[in-house]
């Protein structure tokens, strides 16, 4: 099992390389809203 990571993101770029990886996220999620995926947050 992994450990849980933390990491504070301070520009845009690197915020939006997480969009493939949070897409990833958001459709393994049965409870995900619309409101949670990258397309409403970035």
């Amino acid at each position: 099992m992994g450990g849980l990571r933390t990491e504070i993101i301070s520009d845009t770029s690197a915020f939006e390389d997480l969009e493939p990886h949070w897409w990833q996220l958001w459709r393994q999620s049965i409870s995900a809203t619309p409101f949670q995926s990258p397309a409403w947050l970035i």
